[in-house]
């Protein structure tokens, strides 16, 4: 139906380790993400590429976050949006490093889970990181299948983006500037046929590979 964020797995590591790569964690005490977590689940999924086995501190996010101000850890995963509040709290504790990625990294990563996208950290986004970083993240949306009718997909869709947008706006203001045109039309399924209509009644190009075949031109 449409997506309205991008969720990076920032891969941090405290400065002073020198850790600036992946192969660097290997054997290093490290936080893979919130027990039970999605960023968990990835960590695992991407260092398992690459062979990388650091020495895993099991723990929730707080309890990580400890952990890495008290220099416990090396660093913690972090999914979540590019700015986000949590990276900034490490940063605030002991200056941090996001891990950036190499364009063959990406591309052996995405290769092997398809459900995630490149996604770059702007330089400056968090004190003491001067370039950007590239890495790996999910699109958060909301996803359907054909058995929603094209007309109530569109109903859906023109709350989000037109009719309803002050209200989520407001409720997101983290989210409330993000392209979520730019981010739907990015997607590597198709759309559904409501939110096709809603774009060609906004004069919006939607690539041929995204409109599903039970599209129907409204006139």
């Amino acid at each position: 139906l449409f997506y309205y964020e991008v969720t990076a797995e920032m891969f941090c590591t405290t400065k002073d380790s020198g850790i600036t790569d992946l192969k660097g964690l290997d054997g290093q005490r490290f936080n893979p993400g919130g027990t039970g977590t999605s960023a968990e689940d990835l960590c695992h999924k991407i260092l398992g590429l690459f062979d990388v086995n650091p020495d895993y501190f099991v723990a929730s996010q707080a309890d990580a976050a400890d952990a890495y101000s008290n220099r416990e850890i090396v660093g913690t995963i972090k999914l979540g949006p590019v700015v986000d509040s949590y990276v900034m709290q490490l940063n605030a504790s002991v200056p941090v490093n996001v891990i950036n990625l190499s364009d063959e990294e990406i591309a052996k990563i995405i290769e092997a889970y398809p459900f995630l996208i490149k996604v770059t950290i702007p330089a400056g986004t968090y004190d003491g990181i001067d370039q950007d970083v590239n890495t790996v993240g999910t699109p958060q949306g909301a996803q359907t299948t054909t058995k929603l009718s094209q007309q109530d997909g569109y109903n859906i869709v023109k709350a989000m983006f037109d009719d309803g947008k002050s209200i989520w706006q407001a409720a997101y203001p983290s989210g409330a500037e993000n392209d979520y045109v730019a981010m739907t039309l990015a997607s590597t399924v198709p759309l559904h046929a409501g939110t096709v209509q809603y774009f060609v009644e906004q004069g919006i190009e939607v690539p041929e590979e995204l409109i599903p075949p039970e599209y129907v031109a409204v006139q």
